[in-house]
C-alpha cells in the first residue's frame, strides 16, 4: 500500500519542474539466512518481517524539445523496518539459540540523468 503525490509545473522554453512524494507501507517480508553455507550441520533460517515503512521523494527538472528531451532528477529513498520475528537455530538437529533480523533503516541519495529521443 502506498500514497503518492506528483506535481508538475510548466515553465518557459520547454522547461518544467516536478516534485514527487511517496509513502510506502511495508506489509510483509521474509529474511532468509543460509547458515548451512557456514556449516552443513546448521539449519537455514527464515525470519518474518511484519512492520515498517518507506518514504521517497524527488525533484525533476525536464527540458522538452523537438528532437531530444532531457531530464535531471535528484532523489532520496528511506526505509525503516522493525525487528523480525525470532527463529530457532539448530546444529545437527540440536537447538542452540535464536536468530532475528534487527530493526534497521537505510537512506539512499542519488541523481538520475536521462535523454529521450
Amino acid at each position: 500500500m502506498f500514497k503518492k503525490a506528483i506535481i508538475k509545473i510548466p515553465l518557459e522554453n520547454g522547461w518544467s519542474i516536478g516534485v514527487m512524494l511517496e509513502y510506502d507501507y511495508f506489509w510483509k517480508g521474509i529474511q532468509k539466512t543460509y547458515l548451512s553455507d557456514l556449516s552443513a550441520s546448521l539449519n537455514d533460517v527464515e525470519n518474518d518481517q511484519n512492520s515498517g515503512y518507506g518514504c521517497r521523494g524527488s525533484m525533476k527538472f525536464q527540458k522538452e524539445s523537438d528532437k531530444v528531451d532531457y531530464l535531471i532528477e535528484p532523489f532520496v529513498r528511506y526505509w525503516n523496518i522493525k525487528e523480525s520475528e525470532k527463529s530457532n537455530v539448530t546444529y545437527g538437529g540440536i537447538y542452540i539459540g535464536q536468530l532475528y533480523e534487527p530493526k534497521n533503516n537505510s537512506t539512499e541519495f542519488g541523481i538520475k540523468f536521462a535523454a529521450r529521443f
